[in-house]
């Protein structure tokens, strides 16, 4: 496996309808995946009353709207069937050790808390996190500091 983005859950409702942040991940990490088709995808959230009371895990959502899409079914990995960021964190790098991308891409709405970045940067140092909702000052600041296979990555992203 070359590559692996990491999808991180939203919410949806009991009924599995995806909430809008969740959507809009859901169509960055569809024009990623169509810009970088060497990368595979790891999508989370399980279960929990804040995110997902219905009857089917939150990433088993994702998946299906990115399949709707016509993305590869061979390019998901298992589901990391979290309730929480740092769950996300825990369970994606046991998928990781097992797969060994040369890079991984972690996809969220807003990096502005860090957790996210700091979680996954404290296990994968090729790691790019990277949100929905960052600046432009700060995608300048990280853009000078990225090689050209991830300002090629930079380019798949829907900023």
């Amino acid at each position: 496996m070359t590559g692996l983005l990491i999808l991180l859950g939203a919410t949806n409702s009991h009924d599995g309808q995806l909430s809008p942040m969740a959507i809009d991940r859901l169509i960055c990490a569809y024009h990623f995946l169509k810009n970088n088709p060497e990368f595979s995808i790891l999508c989370t959230g399980g279960f929990g009353n804040h995110f997902n009371t219905s009857d089917y895990p939150h990433a088993q959502y994702l998946q299906h709207f990115l399949l709707e899409r016509e993305i590869d079914p061979r390019r998901f990995t298992e589901f990391a069937l979290s309730e929480n960021t740092i769950e996300d964190a825990q369970l994606s790098r046991q998928i990781i050790s097992r797969y060994n991308p040369a890079m991984v891409a972690v996809l969220s709405s807003d990096f502005t808390s860090k957790e996210p970045d700091l979680l996954f940067r404290s296990f994968v140092l090729s790691a790019i996190c990277f949100s929905l909702k960052q600046n432009q000052a700060f995608l300048k600041k990280t853009w000078q500091g990225w090689s050209v296979r991830n300002k090629r990555l930079y380019r798949g992203l829907c900023l």
